[in-house]
């Protein structure tokens, strides 16, 4: 009988690709600003400035937000 193998840890930022621009989120199915916020620890309105969003945004499945400024 094999080893059953465990599940990976919970890693908070698993959606997140990091390149010269920045950090980025994949937006998923049901993610909010809210959700990503608190998962990046940083705030609604610093999401929104970073990606330039205004009132009546919507998050695309699939598409990415950046949720950390380039260094």
């Amino acid at each position: 009988a094999s080893n059953p193998v465990a599940p990976a840890p919970y890693s908070p930022a698993a959606n997140a690709d990091t390149s010269i621009d920045g950090k980025y989120h994949k937006i998923q199915k049901g993610d909010t600003l809210c959700y990503i916020a608190q998962k990046y620890g940083t705030y609604v309105a610093t999401l929104k400035k970073l990606n330039n969003f205004s009132s009546g945004y919507k998050l695309l499945p699939g598409s990415k937000i950046k949720v950390a400024p380039s260094t």
